[in-house]
């Protein structure tokens, strides 16, 4: 407990010392939702009612749908959203231009390959006309795209930047509504890692900047929050508010997965805390906290002994749901929208190593490696579910039946 006080406290100085900048504008309370990126048939009606969510979030790769792989009209990720849309939860969906995975590159204006990829656009949007609540442009522009389309060529202009305008201008003329009947919001971004200099001052992200600054058919920037610290956590949020000081952000992602993965290779018995978890359940002290979670996936634990473990690690923060949330909220973020489970459907045995990247680690359900005694509800994490709950409590107005 003094560890988890200790550490609000030095999140909430952080908040205040590091965030001024963001003090001088009072902005509207956030609502927090959850993401399943590209697996919205995840948002499965009782774990969404375990989480008493409002927002869902996720995102469509456009490649599979051009190459005809996907159906549109019959594809379950576009049921299941139109299900939840259904059910009143609000959708953020992005589109995930996942042209690396694809070997693509940004095509040519009028091309046919550019109208192709309109026109999936445009089923899209029909298919989910009075279901989405926002649309985000693109997922995450320079983890995704060719380094070459994110660099000026010889006109000035940057191939990616000038498809979405194009985008954009497609997607105007069809005039989108929420469910409301209202135009649909529509953000872009997709900025990641924004605490880092050559990601701040790169071509791309620059124009967009500009961009979304000076177009009013976008409502704001998007951006991503997967970091190793509070700090570069509040310098990403301080460096995207001051480039788009007037307009509303969202984040569709955040997470300490990088401070978590950092710590996989630690002794589950490095302090007192972590010695006497191991003691109460008769695990040796010397195995890694790798070794432990892929432990668990092999033969999963109870609910009480996760809890334990978690807060016998000096490394887990219990509070992040809480800290980061004040802090985006700071910053004018409207819509947050944070892991929710691991997959529902299970998924095997898993062999974890320092390597590995923790996603599995911070969702707000744990299904896969964690189970509730006598109990066919599914397992919450440590901490996340708890800040979740309470965060929809205080900020949320939706109820959904």
């Amino acid at each position: 407990m003094k560890k988890q006080i200790v550490g609000w406290i030095i999140g909430l100085l952080l908040i205040v010392v590091l965030g001024q900048s963001a003090l001088a504008q009072q902005y509207p309370p956030m609502e927090m939702g959850v993401n399943v990126n590209e697996r919205p048939h995840w948002l499965k009606k009782d774990l969404l009612e375990l989480s008493q969510t409002t927002w869902v979030r996720a995102f469509i790769e456009f490649s599979h749908y051009v190459k005809g792989q996907r159906d549109m009209k019959n594809d379950m990720r576009v049921r299941h959203l139109k299900s939840v849309a259904e059910d009143g939860y609000k959708v953020v969906l992005s589109i995930k231009w996942n042209l690396n995975e694809a070997g693509w590159r940004i095509p040519e204006p009028g091309s046919s390959r550019e109208q192709d990829w309109l026109r999936f656009t445009t089923d899209l949007l029909n298919e989910l006309e009075g279901d989405i609540s926002i649309l985000v442009l693109v997922n995450e522009i320079t983890i995704d795209t060719p380094e070459k389309d994110l660099q000026p060529i010889e006109n000035g202009e940057i191939p990616f930047v000038r498809f979405q305008k194009r985008l954009l201008d497609h997607i105007s003329q069809l005039k989108p509504k929420n469910p409301d009947g209202n135009p649909l919001p529509i953000y872009t971004g997709g900025f990641t890692r924004l605490d880092k200099q050559e990601l701040q001052d790169h071509p791309v992200n620059r124009a967009m900047f500009k961009w979304i600054n000076e177009d009013d058919r976008l409502t704001g920037a998007d951006y991503h929050i997967h970091q190793p610290d509070y700090k570069t956590s509040m310098e990403s949020s301080n460096f995207i508010r001051k480039q788009i000081p007037e307009k509303p952000l969202i984040v569709t992602e955040f997470s300490f997965v990088w401070k978590w993965k950092a710590h996989l290779g630690d002794r589950i018995g490095a302090t007192d805390g972590g010695r006497k978890f191991a003691e109460k359940y008769g695990i040796d002290s010397d195995i890694t906290v790798a070794d432990y979670c892929t432990r668990t996936f092999a033969d999963r634990v109870p609910e009480n002994q996760w809890h334990d473990f978690l807060k016998s690690q000096s490394w887990y923060e219990p509070d992040y749901l809480d800290i980061l949330g004040r802090m985006m909220e700071r910053h004018g973020v409207v819509v947050a929208t944070y892991a929710f489970t691991q997959n529902p459907e299970g998924g095997g045995a898993r062999n974890i190593t320092p390597e590995s990247n923790p996603w599995f680690m911070h969702q707000i359900l744990m299904p896969q490696n964690v189970y509730v005694p006598n109990s066919d509800r599914t397992a919450i994490n440590y901490g996340m579910h708890e800040s979740f709950v309470r965060w929809q409590r205080v900020t949320n107005t939706l109820k959904v039946e």
